[in-house]
């Protein structure tokens, strides 16, 4: 996601709902940082992100209580060999 603070960065979603997302699917491509001490790549864009905008990257747990938030629920977690996983959430 842009590089938004927790509280900004739950301003967007609920807007999705009105927009005709009642009945449908919110999908987020973005990386998804692993809460374990293995390396990998999303860490470093974590880390950039947190030096070059205040921005930062979520785990998965980050972005159930952001999606929840919003009124949406994390349905799945879908990693590819990218760093970036797709994200898929209904609302609630």
């Amino acid at each position: 996601m842009p590089p938004l603070s927790h509280q900004r960065g739950q301003a967007p979603l609920p807007d999705l709902f009105f927009l005709g997302l009642a009945n449908g699917k919110l999908i987020l491509v973005d990386c998804v940082v692993p809460e374990t001490d293995e390396p990998h790549f999303s860490k470093f864009i974590d880390l950039n992100m947190l030096v070059m905008t205040g921005g930062k990257e979520r785990t998965a747990k980050e972005f159930e209580q952001l999606l929840g938030s919003a009124h949406f629920r994390l349905t799945r977690i879908i990693p590819t060999d990218l760093p970036f996983s797709i994200v898929e959430a209904q609302p609630v």
